[in-house]
C-alpha cells in the first residue's frame, strides 16, 4: 500500500508513469493473451487441452532450433492458418524438479516470458511478427505466433542481392527500430537470422495461393547454375561467409527453409522465372521489363525480441548480443577490456544494421578477426566497394557503422535518409 501510495505521489507530480511502472526491471508482467494450464500426465502438446482444442502441432515439421527453445509449425485448426509454434524449456532446479519451491528458479522461468511481454507492448508498431497466444505449462511455454517462410539470412545466401530487394526488406526494420527506441526498448540482438520473410497476403491472393500456404518453388536449373557462378564471384574473398560459419555463430532461433521452399523464387510456375546472366563485373543482370516488383511479394519482420529489454542506467551494464554483428563497444567489454564502460545499446542496434547491410551486400563479415574490431580498425570496406553497390548505398553503410558510438544516427534519423528514402 505504502508503495501505491508513492506510485500516485509521483505520478500527480509527473514523475511516474504508470505504463512503464516495470522500467529498469528483468522480469516484466505477463503479456495480456498469456494462458496457463495446469500439469497433467503428459505435458506434450496434445495433453495440453487449450493447446490441442484450437492448435495442431507437427514435431516432424521443425521449423529452427535453439539452445532453450525450438520452433515448430502449425495450423489454426478453426481457421486453418499456417503457425509457428516456439516451445520454450523452462530452467530445472535439480533439487526441486520443475516445483518452483526456489524463488531463484521462479525469476529465471519468468524471464523467459519477457520476449512474449515486448511483442505485446510493441504489437501496435510496424514491422513486428504478431504473437497470437502465450500458454504456459509447468514444464513449457508455448509461443503460438504467425508463420514466416524464410529469413533474411537464408534468402541471401549465395546470390547477389539488389539494392531495391536490400531497401524494400531492411526500411520496416528500420521504421520497427524506430518505432520500439520511442517507447524505450531495445533489441540488442539484430542479425540477418532474426529478420523474418513472408509473402503478403494480397501477393498470395492474387496469384492463387492460400494465405499461410508454403507455396514457395525452388529455382530452375538456368539459375540454379548463376547462382553457382555467383558464388564463385563470392569464393574469391578468403572470408567467404558459408552456411556452417554462420550457423556457429548464431545465437538464436531462424527459420529455416527446405529445397521445396525458398523465398529467392516466388513465383507460382518455375517458367516465369526470370533469366539472369551475369555481367562482366560478376554481378548478376536481369531485364528492366522482367524486374521483381519486391513492393508485391513478401513482408518483413524483426523477430527474436529475448534479449531485448528497456533503455535506462541499467540497461548498458552487460554485455550480450551475437559477437559478429555487435558494436565495439560490446566487443571490447565481452573480451573484459573496459569493464566499465556503460553500452548505449541504441547505438549498437544500428551498428548491427549497418553491419547486415554490410553482409547481405558483399557477402562477407566487415572485420576478420574480432582483434580488429577491438583495436576499433576501420572494416573492410574495399569488400563492400567492390560488392557494385551504390555511393549512397556505402554512404549509409558508413555512418552506421561508425566506430564512435555517439556518432551514429539514431533510428529517426536513419530512417530519414535519402538512400533509404528511395
Amino acid at each position: 500500500i505504502a508503495a501505491e501510495q508513492k506510485e500516485a505521489e509521483l505520478e500527480a507530480r509527473g514523475f511516474f508513469d504508470p505504463a512503464r511502472r516495470w522500467k529498469g526491471r528483468d522480469v516484466y508482467p505477463r503479456p495480456a493473451n498469456w494462458v496457463y494450464c495446469r500439469r497433467t500426465k503428459n505435458n506434450w502438446f496434445e495433453k495440453t487441452k487449450i493447446l490441442a482444442d484450437n492448435y495442431k502441432l507437427f514435431k516432424n515439421q521443425v521449423l529452427g532450433k535453439g539452445h532453450h527453445a525450438d520452433v515448430y509449425k502449425g495450423i489454426d485448426l478453426t481457421t486453418g492458418q499456417d503457425l509457428a509454434i516456439k516451445v520454450i524449456y523452462k530452467t530445472v532446479d535439480r533439487r526441486f524438479g520443475f516445483v518452483n519451491e526456489d524463488p531463484m528458479q521462479e525469476v529465471k522461468n519468468r524471464r523467459l516470458l519477457n520476449e512474449a511481454w515486448f511483442i505485446d507492448y510493441l504489437k501496435d508498431g510496424p514491422g513486428i511478427c504478431k504473437m497470437i497466444r502465450v500458454v504456459e505449462t509447468a514444464t513449457k511455454f508455448y509461443f503460438v505466433m504467425e508463420l514466416a517462410q524464410s529469413d533474411l539470412n537464408s534468402y541471401s545466401n549465395g546470390i547477389n542481392m539488389r539494392e531495391e530487394e536490400i531497401r524494400h526488406i531492411l526500411k520496416p526494420i528500420f521504421e520497427c527500430l524506430k518505432y520500439a527506441h520511442s517507447q524505450d526498448i531495445t533489441h540488442r540482438d539484430i542479425k540477418p537470422e532474426n529478420i523474418l520473410l513472408r509473402t503478403k497476403k494480397d501477393w498470395l491472393r492474387n496469384n492463387g495461393h492460400t494465405e499461410g500456404s508454403t507455396h514457395l518453388k525452388s529455382k530452375s536449373s538456368s539459375s540454379k547454375a548463376n547462382t553457382l557462378n555467383t558464388l564463385n564471384t563470392y569464393t574469391s574473398h578468403n572470408t567467404m561467409i558459408n552456411n556452417n560459419h554462420r550457423n556457429g555463430h548464431a545465437a538464436g532461433l531462424r527459420i529455416l527453409n527446405d529445397s521445396s521452399s525458398i523465398l529467392s523464387s516466388t513465383f507460382a510456375n518455375e517458367s516465369s522465372y526470370m533469366d539472369m546472366t551475369d555481367d562482366a563485373d560478376g554481378r548478376s543482370s536481369m531485364d528492366s521489363s522482367t524486374l521483381y516488383n519486391f513492393d508485391h511479394r513478401f513482408d518483413a519482420f524483426l523477430a527474436d525480441w529475448g534479449l531485448a529489454v528497456e533503455h535506462d542506467c541499467n540497461s548498458g551494464r552487460k554485455p550480450v548480443g551475437t559477437p559478429l554483428y555487435a558494436a565495439p563497444e560490446v566487443v571490447r567489454k565481452m573480451k573484459r577490456i573496459r569493464r566499465r564502460e556503460w553500452i548505449n545499446y541504441r547505438a549498437c542496434d544500428i551498428w548491427s544494421l549497418g553491419v547486415t547491410m554490410f553482409v547481405v551486400a558483399s557477402g562477407i563479415y566487415p572485420y576478420h578477426t574480432h582483434d580488429a574490431l577491438e583495436a576499433q580498425s576501420p572494416p573492410n570496406w574495399a569488400a563492400l566497394e567492390s560488392s557494385g553497390m551504390s555511393r549512397e548505398y556505402i554512404a549509409f553503410t558508413q555512418r552506421l557503422m561508425n566506430l564512435t558510438a555517439e556518432h551514429r544516427p539514431s533510428a529517426a534519423e536513419a530512417c530519414n535518409d535519402p538512400w533509404l528514402q528511395g
